[in-house]
């Protein structure tokens, strides 16, 4: 996804699969054309790779895709990011149920993730010291307000 950002709920299921075994892989862009919220993004790969979960970051071009894959059969594509500005505007997501897509599309991400850079615990692509704690707080504060404005946002609807 090129952002994101999911909810406290969704990040504790993908944590709790990852550590009961399930094989959680993210293919994420490496940087952002949002560098906050791409920060934010990075504030969380401690605590899903700590998990179990497996990430990769894309970095040869601009990335965009959002898709997934889940055991095998599910497959959903389309415009939504895991963000919360997502939630309140006019997002599209198709979910396909079909082993032959699922695994098509399975197979392009694992070719992506061969030419993509596998996060390991504690690392970061945001620097060192002072400037990965000024980005990330930085992230983390931005993140809070588009949740804010998406709430309210959702709200109209």
């Amino acid at each position: 996804h090129a952002y994101f950002l999911p909810g406290a709920k969704l990040l504790r299921a993908m944590r709790n699969a990852a550590r009961s075994g399930v094989a959680v892989t993210l293919l994420l862009p490496g940087s952002s054309d949002v560098p906050l919220i791409h920060a934010a993004t990075v504030q969380l790969y401690r605590r899903l790779v700590s998990a179990g979960i497996r990430i990769y970051e894309w970095h040869r071009t601009v990335f965009h895709a959002k898709a997934a894959v889940i055991d095998g059969h599910l497959s959903m594509l389309g415009s939504f990011n895991l963000d919360p500005l997502s939630l309140a505007n006019l997002e599209v997501l198709v979910e396909i149920e079909d082993r032959e897509l699922a695994a098509e599309l399975e197979a392009w991400a694992h070719a992506r993730m061969r030419d993509a850079h596998a996060v390991r615990t504690g690392e970061t692509a945001l620097g060192t010291g002072f400037q990965r704690w000024y980005l990330g707080t930085l992230g983390v504060w931005a993140t809070r307000i588009i949740t804010a404005i998406g709430r309210l946002l959702d709200k109209g609807h």
